[in-house]
Parts: structure tokens; sequence; C-alpha cells
């Protein structure tokens, strides 16, 4: 079964290459289980990116359109849909509340709340096992430190941009962030809101104001950035939390706008890679009471 709604990825490219072209916001499409897929856990969860809920991106995350989970025989499968939302993101979780029945196909389905017809947005077949293991907990392979705000003239042609973007070491469904203990996640419902996330191999997690993100909106030049990582497999399993990291918000000379660092090393921008102290991922998993 073709998926309905067309797989669009947005790759992060560097600043160099962005020249403002950025999508807009939800649009990032992905859909987990992909469809087609076989094997699949018994425990897993359905992940439904932005732009897989609207053709036209206006979606409203707090007014998520009907999302439920069938067998390919017309079964409806008891579950819940709970909403990760970042600054640019916004992903759809369907938990159903027991196993799913081994070696069966299902179907996601969504309705528009406006619509005459519910859309199959993908089909998988289950395996015969859960999948009960933790992911890998993610990690930095490389930052870029922007400080846009304090260059003359502006170097960036999506105007001043502050912050810092990560590249992140992780193939599992989703990576999400904490930013200076800002993260509000219930990682067991697989629900709440982080300063930016992941899809799968989509590209960089921006923490910056301006760009292609509005993740730091309050970040000035000579702040501190402080993050944390975690990762969810497609069964909402989730890593814990990476070694806390952090660089500093600093301008390097006029017109450099950015600065690479990799490797537990780090150029003139003065930041470190190197997280110091290995720490659970407390403020990422704030519980909800």
């Amino acid at each position: 079964m073709r998926v309905i709604a067309a797989l669009v990825f947005l790759l992060s490219l560097p600043a160099s290459a962005i020249a403002c072209s950025c999508m807009p916001p939800f649009a990032t499409t992905f859909l987990a289980p992909s469809d087609g897929s076989t094997d699949v856990p018994t425990n897993a969860r359905v992940w439904i990116g932005g732009g897989a809920l609207s053709v036209d991106y206006e979606i409203d995350p707090d007014d998520l359109p009907n999302l439920w989970l069938e067998t390919d025989a017309g079964d409806l499968v008891p579950s819940t849909t709970t909403r990760l939302l970042s600054a640019w993101h916004l992903v759809a979780v369907i938990t159903p509340d027991v196993d799913l029945a081994p070696d069966t196909v299902h179907v996601a389905w969504l309705e528009m709340n406006d619509a005459e017809a519910p859309v199959a947005l993908v089909e998988f077949r289950t395996g015969l096992d859960a999948d009960t293991e933790a992911p890998a907990v993610p990690t930095t392979l490389k930052y870029t430190v922007y400080a846009d705000s304090g260059l003359p003239p502006d170097g960036n042609s999506c105007g001043p941009t502050d912050g810092v973007s990560i590249e992140v070491d992780s193939s599992e469904t989703l990576v999400v962030s904490d930013l200076l203990g800002r993260a509000t996640l219930d990682t067991d419902a697989v629900d709440g809101d982080s300063p930016d996330f992941r899809v799968q191999d989509e590209g960089w997690i921006w923490l910056t104001r301006g760009g292609c993100s509005n993740a730091w909106p309050d970040v000035a030049i000579g702040d501190q950035a402080e993050w944390q990582l975690g990762a969810f497999d497609v069964a909402g399993n989730f890593s814990g939390g990476s070694a806390l990291e952090t660089a500093p918000i600093t301008i390097i000379e006029a017109n450099a706008t950015q600065a690479g660092c990799s490797d537990g090393s780090c150029s003139a921008a003065g930041g470190s890679s190197v997280g110091l102290l290995l720490l659970p991922l407390v403020a990422l998993i704030r519980r909800r009471t």
C-alpha cells in the first residue's frame, strides 16, 4: 500500500547553504514505522510528522486531526494520541493501550476535521516480539556557534542568528533536546515540549534565535548554551540523557558568523564539545503530575 501523504524530508543544511530557504513550521513530514515495514515490534507506537497531518501545514498543535490505528481486518486498536512540540516541529504519537497483535498488518488513519473521508497514512506488519531495550544515548558530533547580531554587517541571509546548531550522532526515530532546563517532556507518555528535535536522520538540531528556528528567542551575545540530548526508538523506549554540553555565544570577528567544534576541540569561538558531567536528563524528564 502506498503512503498517501507525500514524504518530504527536510534536510537541515549548514548556514552557508541555507539562503533563507526554510520550510514552514511543522512542515517536516515523516512516518514511523515506515510504510510497508515488517517485523515491527509489537509495542510500537506510530509517529506522524506534522507535514503528514495537513497539506498546507496550517496545524494547531492543540487541535490535531483525528488519528487512529486499525488492523487490516478493520478492528480498531484502542490507543491514545499525544504530541511532541518544538519551535519548528510537530509530531503526533499514537500509543496503543496494549501490545499489538503479532504478525498482523496494521494501518494508521487520519481524518481531517473538515474532511469527507479518512486517509490511510501508513501500513506495517508486526513481528512476534516487543522491544523493551533502551536505545543508545545520542551524542554531539559537532556544533556551530552563531553570534550574528553583534556583527556589522550581518553575514546571514536569513537575518541575525544567535545560538548554536548541533549535528547529532543517532539513527533513532526521534532525538529531543533540552536547553537550559526548558524542556517539559514526559518521556513515559511521549508527550510535551522540547526546544528542538530531529526526526530520524533529518539533520541538525537548532537552538537559536532567528534563522530557521526560534528555539532560543531570548538568547543574547555572551550567553552560555547548555544542552542535553535524548532519543526515542519506534517503541517509545527512551535513551536517557546525554552528558551536559556547553558553548559560549561569543563573537569571533567581523563577518565570521560561525565556529565549528568537534572531537573535543573547538575553534576561536572558545566553546567545548566535551560534556564533563555524565548526568541523567533531569531537566528533560520532568514528569507531569
